[in-house]
């Protein structure tokens, strides 16, 4: 119940937080088109699906006793039905697309500061694709858990409900763990790739080396976290200490995963001073900045249309 207080505590207004910079965003669309944008709009769909799949399939149960208020709803869908069905695949499935669309994020900034005339309109034009298929992809994988019956149970022992299924789940568990260990690989190279190309420009604007660094270091961080912890959730035997832990701490890593997004970019966006250039430039996280001006990274774009939020 602690668990669930805190993750409430801070999860609302992140939600608040994220939902405001994406209507900022798409209100100021025609300043603000951008792939970087789009993905942040994308992610923010994708998020919020698997926060309130994650809400509803793990988190209620996990704090639901057998005389609580909710104890009858999950009590009436113990049979098997497809609801059930699709909320388990979908734990699963989320977590490929959010470790799919970091990934992703992350060469996207890397090709668009160092190759940023090459990649450009390729990312602006062909990004929809990738985001396609990063959402059905993962089905080629999590399919077969759609297949087998699921349904809610009571725990005595523990006096809670929760969300089985008759899929050997550790097989999806190793299968993720294997895909997390690439996803993460290929992030640490790329934001490696991007931080030495900002290392290597000849001008140097203010806090730009440390603040990219910072994206690339927490992203880099929580997937790691993820990818250590389904580890131990395949190594650990049930009802242990260990399988319980890790069953308390997924759930919050997914949650940085799913809302560290508009904090991120709220900082970034306090920045106002970094270089002095057209606030057209400014608006395009994708645009590169000719020799004597300011490299407009992504993740300090549209500073000047969100300075309120970060009041």
């Amino acid at each position: 119940m602690i668990g669930f207080i805190i993750s409430i505590v801070y999860s609302i207004p992140c939600i608040i937080l994220y939902f405001s910079t994406v209507m900022i965003v798409i209100c100021n669309w025609k300043h603000m088109k951008s792939s970087f944008y789009q993905f942040y709009i994308f992610e923010f769909f994708m998020n919020m699906w698997t926060f309130l799949n994650g809400f509803s399939s793990i988190r209620l149960p996990n704090i639901t006793c057998k005389g609580c208020f909710l104890a009858s709803l999950l009590e009436s869908l113990r049979e098997p039905s497809i609801g059930s069905q699709i909320l388990f695949e979908m734990q699963f499935h989320m977590a490929f697309v959010q470790y799919s669309t970091t990934t992703i994020v992350a060469i996207n900034r890397m090709t668009l500061m160092c190759y940023p005339g090459f990649f450009k309109k390729s990312w602006s034009s062909y990004g929809w694709i990738l985001m396609v298929l990063i959402v059905i992809l993962p089905f080629s994988v999590t399919y077969h858990v759609f297949l087998h019956d699921a349904y809610f149970q009571y725990n005595a022992t523990f006096d809670r409900f929760s969300l089985e299924s008759e899929y050997p789940s550790f097989i999806l568990f190793s299968r993720l763990f294997y895909f997390m260990c690439a996803c993460s690989s290929i992030t640490i190279i790329v934001n490696v790739m991007t931080f030495h190309k900002i290392r290597s420009l000849w001008y140097k604007p203010d806090n730009l080396e440390v603040n990219y660094f910072l994206v690339t270091f927490v992203a880099s961080v929580v997937q790691i976290i993820g990818t250590l912890l389904t580890y131990a959730m395949i190594i650990a035997t049930p009802n242990t200490a260990l399988f319980r832990m890790t069953n308390i701490a997924l759930p919050f890593v997914s949650d940085a995963l799913t809302l560290l997004q508009p904090i991120l970019l709220v900082i970034f966006c306090s920045e106002t001073n970094m270089c002095e250039y057209p606030s057209s430039q400014l608006f395009h996280p994708d645009l590169s900045i000719p020799s004597g001006g300011c490299v407009n990274n992504v993740d300090y774009s549209s500073h000047k249309i969100l300075p309120n939020l970060t009041l």
